[in-house]
């Protein structure tokens, strides 16, 4: 009985510490990072941003720095990204897309 008991504890101990060294060597492995862009060299891309009267009409302040990632047959924006350094411009052709549906 002493010994069914001795290696269910050691056997519990065993799993713990194994858990708790895989989520501390290895945290990347563990959760998933999208990466949303990928580097392209700046000559090939001219980013789109919002005009003053574009923010007003999507209720945001003129004083921000928004970037327009999508728009629609109109013109009209659909997607926009607040950007807060310069590192934050994407190429919105570089997305990935989230769904294994492409081309929607």
């Amino acid at each position: 009985m002493k010994n069914k008991k001795l290696i269910i504890i050691v056997s519990a101990i065993a799993l713990i510490s194994i858990v708790a060294a895989v989520i501390i060597l290895k945290p990347s492995r563990l959760f998933y990072k999208s990466s949303e862009t990928v580097n392209v060299p700046a000559e090939n891309f001219t980013a789109d941003f919002l005009s003053p009267n574009e923010k007003q009409s999507l209720d945001i302040t003129t004083d921000l720095k928004v970037q327009a990632i999508k728009r629609d047959e109109q013109g009209e924006v659909m997607v926009y990204k607040i950007i807060r350094e310069d590192k934050d411009i994407i190429n919105p052709a570089n997305i990935k897309p989230i769904s294994p549906r492409v081309n929607q």
